[in-house]
């Protein structure tokens, strides 16, 4: 038996004297079938090429969407952002999905960070329930509060009914915040 091999006796491990703190086992690999020597309790594989070939992969397994996998196949089919559309000089690039339909890699269009998050951010304010994070005023209050505005209703009041503070409540009537409600 080789030096750096030793086996317990009665024990279905092995342990090697490199690193005695992990037994091992021989195995068949479940992919190409070879014997292999790996840490026991493991995962049935000879390598880690073969734990990533067909279904194992881990750009396919999970969700159809999942963020990790899906970014991999978008840069495997499309290739690495390298421009903005809006003509942009950055020293990053991204995939920006347009339509929310995320499995179709035509659906991407290349912009720099700050677009991107400008993009997003401009599509996730249209929604019609859009609600800013941590924020008690919603798109249909807004409206209703400058219309009570131009009516003379006072900012005070409005930010008293509405349970906001008077500086937000000022805000959101001159257009500081929610500008994009019309």
């Amino acid at each position: 038996m080789n030096r750096t091999v030793r086996q317990r006796a009665k024990a279905k491990y092995i342990y090697i004297e490199s690193d005695p703190k992990h037994p091992r086992e021989w195995i068949v690999c479940s992919v190409c079938g070879k014997d292999a020597l790996v840490k026991a309790h493991g995962k049935g594989f000879c390598s880690k090429s073969c734990a990533q070939k067909g279904a194992n992969n881990s750009m396919v397994t999970g969700k159809p969407n999942e963020y990790l996998g899906l970014h991999l196949r978008l840069n495997a089919e499309r290739g690495k952002a390298d421009h903005c559309v809006w003509g942009c000089e950055s020293a990053r690039y991204e995939w920006a999905n347009l339509t929310d339909d995320y499995e179709d890699f035509d659906d991407y269009a290349q912009m720099c960070k700050e677009c991107h998050q400008r993009y997003d951010f401009a599509r996730k304010i249209m929604e019609p329930d859009y609600r800013a994070k941590n924020s008690k005023l919603t798109e249909a209050i807004v409206k209703e509060c400058r219309r009570l505005h131009k009516e003379g209703v006072p900012q005070a009041v409005l930010a008293r009914r509405y349970g906001v503070a008077a500086e937000v409540m000022h805000n959101a009537l001159v257009g500081k915040q929610w500008w994009w409600v019309v």
